[in-house]
């Protein structure tokens, strides 16, 4: 039987380390695009859904697309991309996506570098939990078709959204705000 004995020396070791890290990086690379791509068919089929609604029924339709189709539609695109996607805020009108700590934290960082005037298109966040859990978050910025719904809305409409929502926080924003973020985790 042979006995062998590798010596590895110091450059051989920062070779190796360097060759994890760029395996690593590559995998995180990919892992993000997917993340983005499921945030972006998310934002998509949503939109297209709101339209649609509203344009045939009014806002109030688009509060039941919101109510009964949006957790069907995250639950698809979960599905397709093999990841959990969603949507959270600090003010959330569904509580069934109030945010986690580690949540939190990354939107009042968004809220504070939209204040800064930094383009929202440019920020997204990912983290490796403590758990091992990957984290993904892209800003949702206030649009002014939004504000129909989330800015200062009348009687008639806040009665119809507490019907779904009885514990809305999501009202009186401007456009330009951070209204909340698209989430993704695995």
């Amino acid at each position: 039987m042979l006995n062998a004995t590798i010596k590895l020396t110091g450059t051989a070791i920062a070779l190796l380390l360097a060759a994890q890290l760029a395996a690593t990086e590559s995998e995180n690379t990919a892992a993000m695009e997917s993340a983005r791509q499921a945030t972006y068919a998310l934002q998509k089929q949503l939109g297209s859904r709101l339209q649609q609604a509203i344009a045939e029924g009014g806002l109030e339709q688009g509060v039941q697309v919101c109510a009964q189709q949006a957790p069907r539609i995250a639950e698809q695109i979960s599905a397709e991309f093999g990841k959990s996607v969603g949507r959270t805020a600090l003010r959330v009108r569904n509580s069934a996506n109030q945010p986690d700590q580690k949540q939190q934290e990354v939107l009042q960082l968004f809220a504070e570098q939209i204040n800064r005037k930094k383009d929202p298109a440019q920020l997204e966040s990912l983290v490796q939990l403590e758990n091992g859990t990957h984290l993904y978050m892209r800003p949702i910025v206030m649009q002014g078709q939004c504000l129909a719904c989330h800015g200062n809305i009348n009687d008639d409409l806040r009665a119809q959204i507490y019907r779904h929502y009885p514990a809305d926080q999501a009202t009186g924003f401007q456009a330009g705000e951070l209204r909340g973020a698209f989430v993704v985790t695995w």
